[in-house]
């Protein structure tokens, strides 16, 4: 410490011309340095123990560690320490022309950042002099070696969340914590978020890693996506970037499929309403709304959201609730995907059929079932249990991401569904699924399915179809009669064929 001290009050004795005569021969004294040090590869090793003793006296002085400092890595700006409870990033080494901005910022950012699960919240930035001591919490993690597509995506969030851009987005600065994948880079190339150009090509660099981490040649494909969005390496890119801002800009996809459905309908029905904000939307739009829901839970918030509102009530009385009827328009959101019994779902079709209007609609949506064992989306996490099969009714669960709560859903397949709703008098006018992004592959994917019902006249009398088959071919007589049931059961005209 006191040959630094020495070494700094004689730097600032040295006058302009001294300075200005230092700094033109500097490149070359640098190239001659390294080579002799690579003649002699000791003192390239006791020049780094001598930095990191003095890093970890500064730490020492400026920081107070608890313990011991294991060293974690040493990079150009400093060395990094661990007492096992904290990080110490010790600065040693600062480029000039981004000193006082960058050290303005990491002192605006202690005790700034409370509920972060991928940036580290910095605890403390101690200074003295021209040196610095970044503090930040230490726990056990992994390399980051590519994938952990939902670590990936969800840090880039945070980021856009808490308004920061790391300008060295690179494997070497990332770390991963169950399945989180965390920053641990904080220097000058974290800079608050002004220029949404610097998000996109932090996301740019942050899709190369997730995608190519093993390429030999990753920085000099980094230094490419600089100038050039069409390099083959970013192929792919875009679903990324929309994966990024649905995790950092949540939306009810349920609500914008049944908005975009609704229309204009005078008089509606919200069966199964939840927390009713949906039925306040479609009342402020001018409809006359009822919304149901048996779970007393709700009340609170829907005497508030009838505050203002002349068109909109609720009510947990389900007898009053079809009363009220005939609507226009009956939405019925998410409720299927509660119910495993098939009686119980039979029951709320038929209440479905009971509100709607001869010339009405119905709305129903229900999870996408041609999506359940998908990967990831930014609206949950699925957990499918054994053996599950799309064909089957099964319960599986989910995790919401935005409340970390765990939901219980039943799979159908949408033949199922197209059946039921066939038995309670409705014909699938259109379907309209709701996209979003896998979040370990990167692909298209949808977590809603939504049907636009109208309903049929009932039938006058009952359908039967008898079926003439020898005993050879009982292995294949479900395969030859799904066509003409799949046309019975729809309000379509059946076509009889006649094998030659």
């Amino acid at each position: 410490m006191e040959d630094l001290d020495r070494i700094e009050r004689g730097s600032r004795e040295l006058e302009n011309r001294e300075i200005h005569g230092f700094l033109a021969q500097l490149p070359e004294e640098i190239r001659e340095h390294r080579q002799r040090l690579s003649r002699f590869p000791i003192l390239a090793r006791n020049i780094e123990s001598e930095r990191i003793a003095n890093a970890r006296a500064i730490a020492a002085q400026l920081a107070g560690p608890v313990g011991p400092l294991a060293v974690l890595g040493q990079g150009m700006e400093g060395v990094a320490f661990s007492d096992g409870a904290r990080v110490f990033k010790v600065f040693d080494y600062w480029t000039q022309s981004r000193q006082a901005d960058a050290r303005a910022f990491l002192r605006s950012l202690a005790g700034a950042w409370n509920d972060t699960r991928c940036l580290y919240p910095i605890l403390n930035f101690h200074e003295a002099g021209h040196r610095a001591v970044l503090v930040y919490p230490y726990e056990a993690s992994e390399p980051y070696a590519g994938g952990h597509g939902p670590g990936m995506a969800g840090l880039l969030a945070e980021c856009r969340r808490l308004r920061v851009v790391c300008r060295n987005f690179h494997p070497a600065n990332l770390r991963v914590v169950d399945g989180r994948v965390r920053m641990i880079d904080y220097g000058s190339d974290l800079r608050p978020l002004h220029d949404e150009r610097e998000f996109a090509t932090m996301c740019r660099r942050a899709w190369l890693c997730w995608r190519w981490a093993d390429r030999p040649d990753l920085k000099r494909i980094m230094r490419r996506a600089l100038d050039d969005a069409g390099i083959p390496e970013l192929e792919g890119f875009e679903r990324f970037c929309e994966a990024v801002r649905r995790l950092a800009d949540p939306c009810d996809t349920a609500a914008d499929i049944v908005l975009g459905l609704a229309g204009r309908p005078a008089r509606v029905l919200d069966y199964g309403c939840g927390n009713g904000r949906l039925a306040r939307i479609l009342a402020d739009r001018g409809a006359r709304v009822l919304g149901y829901d048996p779970d007393d839970a709700h009340e609170t918030r829907w005497e508030s959201l009838c505050a203002g509102a002349g068109g909109l009530q609720f009510t947990r009385d389900r007898g009053e609730a079809l009363t009220a009827g005939p609507f226009d328009l009956v939405v019925c959101r998410r409720v299927l995907c509660t119910v495993e019994e098939e009686k119980d779902m039979r029951a709320i079709l038929r209440d479905l059929r009971a509100a709607v209007a001869g010339r009405g609609r119905a709305i129903v949506a229900v999870c996408d079932p041609h999506f359940t064992f998908g990967g990831p989306t930014p609206e949950a996490d699925r957990e499918l249990p054994p053996g599950a099969k799309y064909e089957n009714v099964f319960v599986w669960r989910k995790r919401i991401r935005a409340t970390g709560r765990t939901r219980r859903d039943v799979h159908r397949s949408e033949r199922l569904l197209r059946r039921a709703f066939a038995r309670a008098g409705f014909a699938v006018r259109r379907r309209v699924e709701a996209p979003t992004v896998d979040l370990e592959r990167f692909e298209p994917a949808s977590d809603l399915l939504a049907f636009e019902l109208r309903p049929l006249a009932p039938l006058a009398g009952r359908v039967a179809l008898p079926v003439k088959a020898r005993s050879m071919e009982t292995g294949m007589i479900e395969t030859r009669i799904r066509r003409p049931v799949s046309q019975l059961e729809g309000p379509g005209t059946l076509v009889q064929a006649h094998d030659i």
